[in-house]
């Protein structure tokens, strides 16, 4: 009976195992002494016999199937691809790292920083998302790989982290820049209080929202910094082609303090970005005191406060501005506005129009029948009430013009004092003719001559009116 081998699962595995056969058969064959080959084929007990009368036939290794050699194609030639991307790869990265800042230490990742953000300190505000001026090695690495940076980062920042705090600073990075800053920023805190007030006050002094080169030469010459104020600029900017330097390029929590409005730093943290770099902060050279005496606990208690009493005063300074566009008597200063431009004078009009018989003081009834009298309205209480602060329930002239009213009271005195009573020192000082009035220099001359201590030409004035 003709042997025939059972087909495998796949072709790939029939493939296999046939090729395993073939290699445990051959190695069971004696090779020669002469030159090591196999000997001559004999017959094998395993024949294809057709017919009865042919001879029998020496078995063959079969010939690989169309698909075995496809296979076999299709493979190496996946084999040689991947080994040519790989070498592609490996060249290009060869090539590359000429230029490749991360295989070049801290210098190199200077440059990389300045290059792809402008200046080295929005590189470092870059990774330091929080603010706090200080990196972690897990902050480096995901703001590294955030911002694309591709290099030995362990490598790195053993080189960074010297002292082996497990903390990285811009002056780790690069000292000059940080150590520059650092002064600068103590020095503005120093002088000015905080960061933002030393923007409003010290650099952007024409308020355009940016600073240029020659507002920072100009704020280190006050502060007495010996500082290169082009390299200080160009620190800063985060464009060498930029019109200046903005607040957020400057100082980021002075930024955030002005966005929302809180300007005491209340729910922010203490603004030590740079100070904390400086050699011998805290030990010979003191915090300024926007850090020192920062609120550690119950600032957003009091940021709640300070926005209620803003409130409260922006709604009353609408009222304000609303009763002094409105119609009418509202306040003090405009009702007496008013008397003068319709009497002449606030003693003309409370003869005249408000204390119409002369007993010197003005009751409520009074009051608004002379407002009636006027065509004058407006808010008639309220009025009253500030004119009559002591509650006294009526008016007196001083409650109009208190001047006015101490120096007529100081006059009348002095002419009672030298003549007995007013009758007797008009005729005899005043209206010396019997006109029945009296000239200025007439009325200048009285008052020298009884001592009158005020001014007696803007007191005739008065009384003129």
């Amino acid at each position: 009976m003709q042997h025939i081998p059972t087909m495998e699962s796949t072709w790939y595995e029939g493939f296999r195992k046939r090729r395993h056969r073939r290699s445990r058969s051959e190695s069971k064959l004696p090779a020669t002494k002469e030159s090591g080959t196999l000997p001559p084929a004999t017959p094998s007990a395993r024949t294809l016999v057709k017919t009865a009368s042919e001879p029998a036939l020496k078995e063959s290794s079969p010939s690989p199937s169309a698909s075995e050699r496809q296979y076999n194609a299709c493979f190496m030639a996946r084999l040689n691809v991947a080994d040519l991307q790989r070498e592609t790869v490996r060249h290009l990265r060869d090539i590359d790292d000429v230029e490749f800042w991360g295989a070049k230490g801290i210098p190199g990742f200077r440059t990389y920083l300045t290059k792809k953000f402008g200046s080295l300190t929005a590189g470092w505000r870059a990774l330091d998302i929080d603010g706090n001026g200080r990196l972690s090695f897990n902050e480096f690495c995901i703001a590294c790989r955030k911002m694309g940076y591709h290099g030995n980062l362990k490598k790195l920042w053993r080189q960074l982290d010297e002292n082996c705090n497990g903390f990285v600073s811009l002056t780790e990075i690069d000292e000059q820049v940080g150590q520059m800053l650092g002064k600068f920023k103590l020095a503005l805190m120093n002088e000015y209080g905080d960061m933002l007030t030393a923007w409003r006050k010290g650099l952007d002094t024409n308020g355009s929202g940016r600073i240029e080169e020659a507002e920072i030469a100009s704020c280190c010459k006050r502060l007495g910094l010996n500082f290169n104020s082009k390299r200080l600029f160009d620190v800063l900017r985060t464009s060498p082609n930029g019109k200046g330097v903005t607040l957020a390029e400057f100082d980021a929590d002075a930024a955030r303090r002005w966005y929302s409005s809180d300007f005491k730093g209340l729910i922010s943290g203490k603004n030590k970005e740079f100070v904390e770099d400086i050699t011998g902060i805290g030990t010979t050279i003191p915090y300024p005191a926007d850090i020192s005496s920062h609120p550690v606990k119950g600032g957003a208690l009091a940021w709640r406060r300070e926005l209620e009493a803003r409130d409260r005063a922006e709604v009353r300074e609408a009222i304000e501005k609303n009763y002094s566009m409105r119609c009418g008597l509202h306040t003090k200063s405009a009702f007496k506005s008013t008397l003068k431009s319709r009497c002449g004078s606030l003693l003309g009009a409370w003869r005249e129009a408000l204390d119409l018989d002369g007993n010197g003081r003005l009751t409520f009834g009074e009051f608004c029948q002379a407002l009636h009298r006027l065509g004058l309205h407006g808010e008639v209480k309220r009025l009253w009430e500030e004119l009559d602060k002591q509650g006294k329930g009526y008016l007196l002239f001083g409650d109009l013009d208190k001047d006015t009213d101490a120096a007529l009271t100081e006059f009348q005195q002095k002419l009672i004092a030298q003549h007995g009573n007013l009758l007797m020192a008009w005729i005899k000082d005043l209206d010396t003719g019997g006109t029945g009035c009296v000239s200025s220099g007439q009325f200048q001359r009285t008052c020298q001559k009884i001592g009158f201590s005020g001014d007696a030409k803007k007191t005739f004035q008065c009384d003129a009116a």
